[in-house]
C-alpha cells in the first residue's frame, strides 16, 4: 500500500513538473546571449511563436514573432508596444533601428500586432547560418540603448508558442552532423 502511494506522489510531482517546466522562462539573461535565444526562436519554433524579453527592474518589454518561415528561411518582426516608455522614445527608436540597411521597419502596426506603433521585420534568408539572428539581436541592441537600457541590463526571457517537431529533428540531425545546429 506504500508503495502505490509513494509512486502516486512521484507521478504526480513528475506531471506537475512537466506541465510547468514548459512554461518557465529562462531568467538573468544578459544581452550578449541574444543572438542564441533568437536562433533557439528561428530554428525550434512555428511561425506565429514570440520571445518576450523582459527588461530586469524596468517596465521596458520587447517581443520578437515568428512572423513567417520557409524551409530556410524566415521573418522575424520585432512590434513597437504602445507604452508610456516607447511613445516618449518613438522617433529616436525608429530612426536607431532604420540604421541598418538589413531591416525594413514597417510604417504602421503591423497586422501581427495591431496596437503596436509601428514593426521592424527582419527577413533571414537561412536560419542555419551562423549570423542568422545577428541583425535582429543588434535591432534589439538599438532599441535597448535608445531606450537608456545599457549593455549591463538583464532581462529575463519567455518563450511562447508552439515548437516545431521538425524544425527540432533537422536541428538534432545538423548537431549529430557536427554542423551548426
Amino acid at each position: 500500500m506504500l508503495y502505490f502511494i509513494a509512486a502516486a506522489v512521484l507521478l504526480f510531482i513528475v506531471g506537475v513538473f512537466l506541465a510547468f517546466s514548459r512554461f518557465q522562462p529562462t531568467r538573468n539573461v544578459d544581452r550578449g546571449k541574444f543572438s542564441h535565444w533568437l536562433k533557439s526562436l528561428m530554428r525550434l519554433y512555428c511561425p506565429g511563436a514570440s520571445l518576450r524579453f523582459q527588461a530586469l527592474g524596468s517596465p521596458v518589454e520587447l517581443t520578437v514573432i515568428l512572423a513567417d518561415a520557409q524551409e530556410v528561411g524566415c521573418q522575424l518582426l520585432l512590434p513597437l508596444v504602445r507604452a508610456s516608455w516607447s511613445e516618449a522614445c518613438v522617433d529616436g527608436i525608429r530612426h536607431a533601428v532604420m540604421l541598418d540597411e538589413k531591416v525594413s521597419v514597417v510604417a504602421d502596426a503591423p497586422e501581427e500586432s495591431p496596437s503596436a506603433l509601428f514593426g521592424v521585420r527582419v527577413t533571414v534568408p537561412d536560419i542555419w547560418n551562423r549570423e542568422a539572428p545577428d541583425v535582429m539581436a543588434r535591432v534589439l541592441h538599438r532599441v535597448l540603448d535608445t531606450l537608456g537600457i545599457g549593455s549591463e541590463a538583464r532581462f529575463d526571457l519567455v518563450f511562447q508558442g508552439k515548437r516545431s517537431l521538425e524544425q527540432t529533428k533537422q536541428a538534432h540531425r545538423r548537431l549529430k552532423e557536427g554542423l551548426e545546429w
